[in-house]
């Protein structure tokens, strides 16, 4: 799965735009989760569209920083931003895209109070959202009229200790989703760090090779051929092997498939409490 297709990322119209013109790129939008006491914070990532596919780059920043909401910018909104100062990477138009990002995620700071309430962030889903993206917290809202529902039933302990059980389920699910989610961040960093390691000492068209589509086999000829052809002998590569099994490790999908299991069995499993909860006055 593409880092733009991840669950929870959201994808701005507006692009960055390489000064070089060698790539295009995307800016992302993705929720933090208890990472550095910035829980529920917007990150804004920088995403190179590559011959090889989509590819994160080193570039990620935490959006309310960059509008200068918070006390750890500068306050000073820049169109130039970037990736890696030391290699003079970065891109341009970011003026644009701030002004999207913020839009997304706080809204049009002059919409009228007295026009007809449209949720702005129905594309997101519910339990994704930050406190000002649900409807009852956005301008316009008006509560709508409570009505009447059936009297509940009394549970028995049965009922009761089902319920306790599907809590302590829901509970162990977020908790094992929160210890995945650790371990991707950090994984995550490290695949930026290795990417920008791999362009550093061999060169984009190295990168693109290895985020190419190519199979294992046809990898490893052509990081053997490049070594030969290069002419620089701190660059030849011994181990290519080495090289793939390190790519593999940071690059592997499978522990996003893990997340979007457990996000679906905890909404299943909060399906099945309220459930529980509109049958029995608890």
């Amino acid at each position: 799965m593409s880092i733009l297709d991840k669950p929870g990322i959201i994808v701005l119209d507006t692009e960055p735009k390489d000064p070089n013109g060698k790539y295009p790129y995307k800016a992302i939008l993705e929720r933090n989760h208890e990472y550095k006491g910035f829980d529920g914070a917007w990150i804004l990532k920088i995403v190179g569209i590559y011959p090889g596919g989509p590819s994160l780059t080193p570039g990620q920043w935490y959006l309310d920083t960059l509008l200068g909401y918070d006390g750890y910018g500068s306050g000073r909104k820049s169109d130039f931003i970037y990736i890696d100062h030391g290699q003079n990477w970065g891109v341009g138009n970011m003026l644009a895209v701030l002004k999207e990002a913020e839009e997304t995620v706080y809204g049009k700071m002059d919409e009228s109070l007295d026009e007809e309430f449209v949720d702005k962030y129905a594309h997101i889903p519910m339990r994704m959202r930050n406190w000002y993206q649900k409807p009852e917290n956005q301008p316009g809202y008006e509560s709508p009229q409570k009505i009447k529902t059936p009297k509940k039933k009394k549970p028995s302990q049965k009922i009761i200790e089902k319920k306790w059980d599907i809590e302590g389920e829901i509970q162990d699910l977020k908790n094992s989703l929160r210890s995945l989610r650790r371990d991707s961040q950090d994984r995550d960093n490290e695949a930026e760090q290795f990417s920008s390691d791999i362009i550093e000492r061999y060169g984009w068209e190295f990168m693109d090779m290895l985020n190419s589509g190519l199979s294992k086999e046809d990898k490893l000829r052509a990081i053997e051929k490049w070594s030969v052809e290069q002419d620089e002998k701190h660059k030849v590569i011994n181990n290519p092997e080495s090289i793939l099994r390190e790519y593999d490790y940071y690059y592997d999908q499978k522990h996003e498939e893990e997340e979007e299991d457990l996000e679906k069995q905890i909404e299943a499993k909060e399906n099945e409490l309220e459930k529980l909860y509109s049958n029995y006055d608890f």
